[in-house]
């Protein structure tokens, strides 16, 4: 693992690790980077976490660690709060739309098959995940 001279770059970094949301969104402000953003949109994501009040405040995010609400691994079944602004910070506006659409979703697996789709990951496993599904959509 290669550690990083900027103190703010490596904090990122270990609480991206860490799953503590809300910390690396104070680090990702004070980095000011669009890699920062993405790499915390995408991490958010993974955690089922895509709602968001409004940009650019600071997220109401509660620190969960990673392993236990990873795709597919459990966890909440309501998402909480911060890759919308991840996203309206890097100025990606069809994610946030998509991203807009699919926030309401209770159910943890229409919403993990929707965030596979726009991760561009397992498209077998989303079709999995819409089956097993509660509700017909």
């Amino acid at each position: 693992m290669r550690l990083c001279c900027c103190p703010a770059r490596h904090r990122f970094q270990q609480t991206l690790k860490l799953g503590r949301l809300k910390a690396a969104w104070d680090s990702a402000v004070a980095m000011r980077s669009a890699e920062a953003w993405s790499q915390l949109g995408v991490a958010a994501l993974e955690l089922l976490d895509v709602e968001m009040a409004m940009a650019g405040e600071a997220p109401g995010v509660r620190d969960a660690h990673l392993s236990s609400r990873r795709l597919g691994t459990g966890g909440a079944t309501r998402p909480g709060a911060c890759t919308l602004a991840a996203y309206r910070m890097l100025g990606d506006a069809s994610m946030v739309m998509s991203l807009d659409r699919i926030r309401q979703y209770e159910d943890k697996n229409l919403l993990a098959a929707h965030v596979l789709i726009l991760l561009d990951r397992d498209h077998s496993q989303a079709q999995v995940r819409v089956l097993r599904t509660s509700c017909a959509t």
